[in-house]
């Protein structure tokens, strides 16, 4: 009897094990269950209910789920910008390079035809879609920084919520397991949840005995222990400028940081990369370095667009010996008069090849004091302020070179040659004078491009950036035509000092200076610090749309081949630890068997004990 009745009950046990995998066959989440039925001392017992999984699979299924989202994630904004400059749109001509392109192109057609007004016109209407195509894509780029900066909030306070959900889970599969009931069901639902966590944070699980699990980052810090876990917080930023950015000081940082408290200690996950191959870890990327990038080209780019159309760069006055070695270089007074007007010396050093120098001429004379690259520029003192820049150089520069203001005002650079033969020479040397809105008697002058956040939207971008070598950043989305072209055209062909009604002088210098060749520091992407790189500005652009456009390529197909493992891995999971209908029917079918032969034996056992106690009456 007691043997029916323990059969029973293990049968029954296996006709609810049967129903629950059957139930579960269409979760991906579900893990097939078996009964385990032993005899012991005569007696069939329920040993226990098991979960037929394999635990490194299911660890693999995991990982590779979190590396196929995080390329997923970069594959798709990596997309969005090469989409944004137009790469895959090429057919319609609406690209900022092909943009740029004719800019150059209608500058050399002015150049040709100087008293043609339509083309002039043509040219500042195409200048204005370059500089709006730049606010556009200057502004993308915050757009998609904000976005990942958003969506990492998102999943920061999703996986917050999870940790709290497996902590308490554990805390109840623990208590069954001791008790000797099945837990399989909350285990699966805290797999399904411990899923999420690695995906998203790159995380590793270890199973113990007990019930409990826990989750480490890839470097060891503890999201979950058992029944504790461990404080995970963003403190997300809005309005993300250009200048924000990731810092390991709080009052410096500019965007959110990912960080893990455990007890005493806090740690930033981010400065710690400590995400591993996960989404996360590719939403920082595209916020940090990704999209930062993309901007310092565009703003590189707008920089080199504002500047080389805007300077006029003028060789000094150079003497030169027998052998054409360069013995000392003039300055003419009356040259540098205005802040923002600087000089640019380049000399032979030896053991460093060329060190170039550059001196900028500022209205703050504070600002000057204690700053090697400043001098102070009065216009009402050109004579004194000489001799400011003198002094300023000739410390740049030390004892190998005198620097000198003559009598007649001059700034005079010439190589000691002591002790001879030292190697250092001068290798050549500029004034830069900015080109004012008005400056018509010179005929490379002209400043076709202005910052748009002055008091009138037309701020002079030249002296600023001159005056800070951080100016650059942010400026595309900054750039514009300046006012002046838009309200009069002609002023591309037309000057002061011009009898004629159209002189192509000025869009000569200024196509010349958009098709000559340019050097781009490495911040940009393109080039390295030993070789940056050198060319004209669309040159410059195809590179950097060709880069993003081979980026985007690359990870889809990394991101598909992560998607394929996945598959892959998934698939053999599912062989193993998911649910085969026919083999439950099949199961079925055996404990419904069992169960009936065991309840026949219950019968017959009551109707022997019904027997025997009515032959007791």
């Amino acid at each position: 009897m007691d043997a029916a009745l323990a059969g029973l009950a293990a049968n029954r046990q296996g006709l609810n094990t049967v129903a629950e995998n059957v139930a579960g066959a269409r979760d991906p989440n579900h893990v097939k269950r078996r009964v385990d039925i032993t005899n012991s001392e005569g007696n069939i017992v329920v040993a226990r209910v098991t979960r037929e999984l394999d635990d490194m699979l299911l660890n693999q299924v995991r990982e590779a789920e979190g590396s196929w989202q995080g390329k997923d994630t970069l594959s798709k904004y990596l997309t969005r910008i090469d989409e944004a400059f137009g790469s895959g749109d090429q057919s319609q001509d609406r690209t900022i390079s092909r943009y740029l392109t004719d800019l150059a192109n209608k500058l050399n057609i002015v150049a040709s035809s100087p008293e043609n007004n339509a083309a002039s016109n043509d040219v500042i209407l195409t200048a204005k879609v370059v500089a709006e195509e730049l606010n556009r894509l200057g502004g993308l780029m915050l757009n998609i920084r904000q976005d990942a900066e958003n969506k990492i909030d998102t999943i920061v306070k999703e996986i917050g919520t999870r940790l709290e959900t497996i902590t308490q889970l554990n805390r109840q599969i623990s208590t069954l397991k001791y008790r000797g009931q099945d837990p399989s069901a909350l285990m699966d639902v805290r797999d399904k949840d411990i899923r999420y966590v690695v995906a998203q944070l790159g995380a590793r699980v270890t199973y113990h005995d007990n019930g409990f699990v826990t989750l480490r980052t890839r470097k060891g810090h503890e999201l979950v222990n058992g029944n504790h876990r461990a404080d995970l917080g963003f403190d997300g930023r809005t309005g993300i400028t250009e200048r924000d950015a990731h810092h390991v000081d709080p009052a410096k940082r500019g965007v959110g940081a990912i960080i893990l408290r455990n007890n005493a200690v806090k740690s930033d996950l981010i400065l710690d990369r400590d995400l591993g191959d996960s989404n996360l870890a590719a939403l920082v990327d595209v916020r940090d370095t990704i999209a930062p990038q993309v901007s310092r080209a565009l703003d590189r780019l707008a920089h080199n667009l504002a500047t080389q159309l805007s300077y006029r760069e003028v060789n000094a006055s150079l003497e030169r010996d027998a052998n054409n070695v360069i013995t000392s270089a003039t300055i003419p007074k009356q040259e540098l008069v205005a802040p923002g007007d600087a000089l640019k010396i380049t000399i032979n050093a030896p053991g460093r090849g060329t060190v170039t120098h550059t001196i900028v001429g500022t209205a703050d004379a504070g600002q000057a004091r204690g700053n090697p690259d400043r001098f102070y520029l009065d216009p009402g003192d050109i004579y004194g302020s000489y001799h400011r820049v003198a002094s300023k150089l000739g410390q740049k520069l030390g004892t190998q070179f005198d620097v000198t203001v003559n009598l007649e005002g001059d700034i005079v650079i010439r190589d000691n040659f002591t002790p001879p033969g030292d190697g250092f020479s001068i290798h050549s040397a500029h004034y830069l004078v900015r080109a004012g809105s008005s400056d018509n008697q010179d005929p490379s002058g002209l400043r076709m491009f202005a910052d748009k956040t002055g008091e009138d939207g037309q701020l002079d971008y030249l002296s600023k950036a001159n005056l800070n070598s951080d100016e650059f950043i942010g400026f595309a989305r900054r750039i514009t035509v300046h006012k002046g072209l838009l309200e009069d055209p002609s002023l591309l062909t037309s000057y002061e000092n011009n009898n004629g009604t159209g002189d192509h002088s000025r869009p000569i210098a200024l196509y010349e200076r958009m098709v000559g060749r340019v050097s781009f520091p490495p911040d940009t992407g393109i080039g390295t610090a030993s070789q940056p790189f050198v060319g004209s500005m669309g040159e410059f652009l195809d590179r950097v749309i060709s880069n993003y456009g081979s980026q985007a390529l690359s990870v889809k197909d990394q991101a598909e081949g992560q998607k394929m493992r996945y598959d892959m891995l998934s698939s053999k999971l599912q062989q193993r630890s998911g649910v085969d209908v026919d083999e439950e029917m099949a199961d079925m079918l055996a404990f419904q068997r069992a169960y009936a032969a065991n309840a026949r034996v219950v019968r017959a056992a009551d109707a022997i004990l019904e027997i025997m106690v009515n032959l007791g009456r």
